[in-house]
């Protein structure tokens, strides 16, 4: 799984190349491909920090005392 930061890298760059872009449509393409990017990195945090708190939840049952 692409971590958020290498989507983060991946933002930057389009927004990069549409600086450089031959075109406005071009550089709008590559402006919607940065917000994507920006939008997975925002989800793979998420669901980083949604499997950070199952494993600390299921760390913290295997410490419960049985019933």
């Amino acid at each position: 799984m692409i971590s958020s930061r290498e989507c983060r890298e991946r933002a930057d760059e389009c927004r990069q190349m549409a600086q450089r872009a031959p075109n406005v449509t071009v550089q709008a393409i590559l402006m919607d491909m940065a917000r994507s990017w920006e939008r997975l990195a925002i989800q793979s945090a998420h669901d980083a920090h949604e499997r950070t708190m199952v494993a600390n939840d299921q760390m913290a049952l295997s410490f419960a005392a049985p019933s």
